[in-house]
């Protein structure tokens, strides 16, 4: 039952004929890499939400905050990190939060934030 023709190593073309098999010779024919796709989707530009001037004001209370005490803070509203993090970044791109530089050389040390002058106002 297991013949040649159910053999995985087989090759046919779309026309059914039987092609020959390739050696390793001939790889660099084979393998051509696959054209690039361009993601269309175009990026919205960031916007305030009615719970942001509440997550600003917490973190200029605080000073500095990091995104698991924001979470933490306000867990009905940023029910994940990954949304945390999301909106944070936001935040940062409005101009109304900015990151701490930090003195770790951890690489999974979290992003420290703080109100910048225009957040404030």
């Amino acid at each position: 039952m297991n013949g040649v023709e159910n053999d995985a190593t087989s090759a046919t073309t779309s026309r059914g004929e039987r092609e020959r098999l390739r050696t390793g010779w001939e790889l660099p024919e084979l393998i051509r890499p696959l054209p690039r796709r361009r993601r269309v989707c175009a990026a919205k530009p960031p916007r305030l939400l009615p719970h942001h001037p509440a997550l600003l004001e917490y973190i200029y209370l605080s000073r500095f905050a990091t995104a698991s005490q924001v979470q933490r803070r306000f867990s009905t509203w940023l029910r994940s990190a990954r949304t945390t993090q999301w909106q944070l970044a936001n935040l940062v791109k409005l101009g109304l939060l900015a990151t701490a530089p930090v003195r770790s050389t951890s690489p999974n040390f979290p992003y420290v934030y703080f109100t910048t002058g225009m957040g404030v106002t």
